[in-house]
């Protein structure tokens, strides 16, 4: 069952937790942005998971339907989405949480990942994973995949925050495939918008927009919408600073 019994779920309709988020928290309301997305393991249900049916949604009407759960985990809202894949019928899926911050606006990955585990442990054996980071400015660590350089799985301006995240899917198969690597700024910048703090939260964020002019673009739709100021933060694109011992690019 969902957490093994670690956190006490209340259940909501997908209807009633986009409510509570609108109506129980200041303007413009909390906002849930997907934090880690991937596949499970082999012969795992997500279904069975759960204590209750899923809501279905049609992401691609006709083609596509996803099972999706949404609730309070220990008063955390969540919503947790997958399905099936065709061809082999492991379960892809993706988790949306609240963007918790530190008080410097530093994503709390900590906080992000006990919430991930505890709401489903299988989260810590699943392969092709991705997290969602929060643009920053400077140098800072990236997690690589295999011998891949391109594209990092998560980046953190702090090397405890990616090694966090190297520790929690350390159990991810294949066995020792993933890798810290330094980041460095590619002189791209970045710009995030971002919402009023709700205690520990950002209420709502949308990261890596890559012109100024379509952020404060966004920033001032969503102030007129929601009835809230919205704020840019400058970030800068990053790329991979390897070790002369960093696995060479090959397909794993």
């Amino acid at each position: 069952m969902i957490g093994g019994g670690a956190m006490s779920i209340e259940w909501l309709t997908k209807k009633q937790l986009e409510d509570r988020l609108r109506h129980d928290n200041p303007a413009p309301g909390l906002w849930l942005r997907e934090f880690v997305s991937g596949r499970l393991p082999a012969g795992f249900d997500l279904r069975a998971a759960f204590d209750r049916a899923p809501e279905f949604d049609d992401w691609l009407p006709g083609l596509a339907v996803e099972d999706g759960w949404t609730g309070l985990a220990d008063g955390v809202p969540f919503t947790l989405a997958g399905r099936p894949h065709p061809g082999d019928g492991r379960w892809g899926f993706y988790l949306a949480l609240p963007v918790r911050v530190h008080d410097d606006g530093r994503l709390d990955v900590g906080w992000l990942l006990r919430v991930a585990a505890s709401i489903l442990p299988e989260l810590r054996r699943f392969d092709k994973p991705w997290f969602q980071p929060l643009s920053f400015a400077g140098p800072g660590w990236g997690v690589f995949y295999g011998g891949y350089r391109d594209h990092a799985l998560f980046q953190a301006p702090v090397r405890d925050d990616a090694l966090a995240v190297v520790r929690f899917i350390g159990a991810a198969p294949p066995p020792d495939s993933y890798w810290l690597a330094r980041t460095v700024p590619t002189g791209e910048e970045l710009w995030t918008v971002c919402g009023p703090r709700i205690g520990g939260f950002i209420s709502r964020v949308s990261d890596g927009i890559w012109s100024r002019e379509r952020a404060e673009q966004r920033a001032a739709q969503w102030s007129a919408e929601l009835g809230a100021p919205f704020t840019l933060r400058a970030a800068q694109a990053q790329r991979g600073d390897f070790p002369a011992d960093f696995p060479a690019d090959s397909a794993p």
